[in-house]
């Protein structure tokens, strides 16, 4: 019984949350549509001229039966027209000029507007997750983002031709209504009965709709970002001779996922259009049947059956049409507004109200910091979020107390997910500890400018991030101000890659493909130093920088950061552990805290868990 109660809370939730979808993307919609108010009211205007041109074809041709015989005179919305050739060309030029402008029109401002909320969407998309922090990249697959990005985009360009079908099939139906009114209003009233039938029976599977549709969406994301992945590590896949069996798992992922939730959504549509088209049935052959039974009763004349006959059968289309056309944006506003949330994130604070550092030294100073990821974090507890729990969680960091001075040279070292990566985004302010504090020149980073932080420090680290354009414009990217190509070139030098970029064909305009692909792992990361050197930054981050090379290269490369290195605050990521021998200062990482620091020396000369590591190592070098 309680898991049934849970269950049923649990969906109650669910299907609360996909409704906040669908008001969210309609909110995002309605703001784009007010951003484009003058191009929407002139499309609004055609697409009005276009419904009543069309409308008016009934009310004439039943105009025209009744005056057949007298042609000489013929009622006109209650006036009287002596001329059967005049009424005809006022309908026709009216006809004419209606539709060919409308269209016209209509198609032009309505590809305006909706190419100019695409492009938008797109550029805003990017510029609010870019100012995300990197916690959000770390738990949301690249995969997701882009699906998300992409079906919103699409979708709310979608909804603007869904408008426009919409808003004619509406006008359409306010003037045959109109016109019908004018007929008879008994047969106004019959007709206005069973569209408040259909339009109830439509409201009430509302909520079923948007629920399947983001159940199908969630689906999609989900698959989308598998298969992202995938793409990304093709290379390695290739490597393992994995290309049958990852095949065989976007299949799977397919058969077990999409397919069940495609299915739920196929039968819920097929089953309501069904129903709905037998209420239309319904509808139209009770209309048919009342308004002959008027015209038995003399109530109606010949040619105002056959006008209210046409408007009865166009009013059935409309109103099957409009509420088809609704279901488009209640799909499409689900989905966008499934992307909407994403926006809704917080976003970094990079100035408002933060301290500015602008001749940062690189002091660097950890008091006490304790930090833990959000995806690892016991969910239960951070509901509760009490002190006593708050106590008893296991950190990534735990209690780290660390001090760099400017200039030095500081090495951390310990086991894969002891904490030293970790430390590192946390003095660029990539992350915020959950205790303690993290100062950078005696300010702490979350009022820190980032601005001013970020450009004082350079990062070289084996996780390289290459661009798909020229060597000139990846090397480029390491400097916020326009560089000249002399100090590209000098920074190469410096980073013992010019060689290799002069003997290319293109030399530094070469294209190094997707991820650098047509990079070797040394080049790229010789690339990455040179970056930091035309950085110059206060603070310089090394994350094993010679790890990929080879001798002769590594030897080269080294001077060359010795020399960047000087007067810098430089912090090295090490496994190598010859490569620390001559830091001013080693600390010594185990499971999220700091167990030993000094020397190379004086740590060796401890025998502690530095020296273990170094026995270690040069046991394994030895083998």
């Amino acid at each position: 019984m309680l898991n049934f109660i849970q269950k049923l809370k649990n969906s109650k939730t669910a299907s609360k949350l996909k409704s906040e979808n669908f008001k969210l993307g309609f909110k995002k919609f309605k703001k784009e549509l007010l951003e484009n108010k003058n191009n929407f009211w002139i499309f609004f205007i055609c697409v009005f001229l276009l419904g009543l041109a069309d409308a008016l074809f009934p009310y004439f041709t039943g105009k025209i039966v009744d005056s057949i015989t007298d042609l000489e005179k013929i009622d006109f919305l209650g006036y009287e027209v002596y001329s059967f050739y005049v009424v005809l060309g006022i309908f026709l030029s009216i006809r004419f000029l209606g539709n060919l402008l409308g269209v016209y029109f209509e198609l032009y401002f309505l590809k305006n507007i909706s190419n100019e909320i695409y492009k938008k969407y797109k550029k805003n998309y990017f510029k609010v997750i870019s100012k995300y922090p990197v916690s959000f990249f770390k738990n949301n697959p690249l995969g997701r983002i882009t699906y998300l990005s992409d079906s919103a985009a699409n979708n709310i360009a979608r909804v603007v031709f869904t408008t426009n079908n919409l808003l004619s099939a509406v006008f359409f139906l306010i003037a045959s209504l109109f016109f019908v009114a004018l007929i008879s209003y008994k047969v106004l009233g019959v007709v206005l009965f069973f569209a408040v039938v259909n339009v109830a029976y439509f409201y009430s599977t509302v909520k079923k709709r948007v629920f399947l549709t983001k159940q199908l969406n969630d689906v999609q994301k989900n698959i989308s970002s598998f298969i992202t992945e995938k793409i990304n590590f093709l290379i390695e896949i290739k490597k393992f001779n994995k290309e049958k069996k990852e095949s065989l798992n976007i299949n799977n992922k397919f058969d077990k996922n999409y397919e069940k939730k495609f299915i739920d959504k196929r039968n819920f549509h097929v089953k309501n259009s069904i129903i709905i088209a037998v209420l239309f049935q319904i509808m139209f052959l009770s209309i048919y049947l009342f308004v002959f039974y008027l015209f038995l009763q003399n109530e109606l004349t010949a040619g105002e059956v056959i006008s209210v006959v046409m408007y009865s059968g166009w009013i059935v289309r409309n109103n099957n049409f409009i509420l088809r056309e609704i279901a488009v944006y209640i799909d499409s506003f689900t989905i966008v507004g499934d992307a909407e949330k994403i926006l809704k994130n917080q976003k970094e604070n990079y100035s408002k109200g933060k301290t500015r550092v602008k001749n940062l030294k690189g002091d660097i100073e950890f008091k006490e910091v304790s930090f833990e990821y959000e995806s690892r974090k016991d969910k239960d507890q951070k509901e509760q979020n009490d002190k006593e729990n708050e106590d008893k969680k296991e950190f990534s960091l735990n209690n780290l107390n660390i001090k760099i001075q400017q200039g030095q040279k500081v090495a951390f070292v310990g086991q894969s997910g002891s904490g030293k990566t970790t430390s590192v985004d946390l003095i660029g302010a990539f992350l915020y500890p959950q205790k303690g504090e993290v100062l950078i020149d005696g300010v702490k980073t979350n009022k820190i400018n980032l601005n001013d932080l970020r450009k004082n420090i350079a990062y070289v680290s084996q996780d390289i991030s290459i661009f798909n354009t020229t060597v000139k414009e990846n090397i480029a990217y390491g400097s916020l101000k326009k560089v000249t190509d002399a100090e590209i070139v000098k920074s190469a030098k410096n980073a013992n890659i010019d060689g290799f970029i002069s003997r290319l064909k293109d030399g530094y305009k070469t294209n190094v493909g997707e991820k650098g692909l047509k990079l070797s792992g040394g080049q790229k990361q010789r690339i990455s130093i040179a970056r930091a050197f035309l950085k110059n930054p206060k603070i310089l981050i090394l994350d094993e920088p010679t790890s990929a090379l080879d001798i002769e290269s590594e030897k080269k490369v080294t001077q060359s950061l010795e020399t960047l290195m000087k007067d810098k605050t430089t912090i090295i990521i090490a496994h190598r552990l010859s490569t620390i021998k001559n830091v001013d200062k080693i600390f010594v990482f185990k499971n999220g805290s700091v167990v030993e620091s000094g020397s190379y020396k004086e740590l060796v000369e401890k025998k502690g868990e530095f020296y273990k590591m170094v026995k270690m190592h040069l046991e394994f070098s030895q083998i």
